[in-house]
């Protein structure tokens, strides 16, 4: 897997929107589940659930919430070499 980057500082429209999904979310966030679904719905309105690891969708909320207070979030896999250079 390869670095993901969300490149520059969020917007003042994605601070503001950050901040109320990660406050939506959080309400649905279960600290029993091991599989969290959630709806996507695209924008002709077709809708399906999908299930991902609960672990993930804290993930998501982590990222809405540093998105939300301003700051550009990097996701770097755990297993990826250190390089010096």
């Amino acid at each position: 897997m390869s670095m993901m980057v969300v490149s520059g500082l969020p917007s003042e429209e994605d601070i503001t929107l950050a901040k109320d999904s990660c406050r939506q979310l959080s309400l649905y966030l279960s600290s029993k589940e091991e599989v969290t679904a959630i709806r996507v719905i695209d924008q002709a309105g077709e809708h399906e659930a999908v299930q991902i690891p609960t672990s993930a969708y804290r993930l998501l909320i982590d990222i809405l919430a540093q998105m939300g207070q301003g700051n550009a979030v990097r996701l770097i896999p755990v297993h990826a070499e250190i390089m010096t250079q």
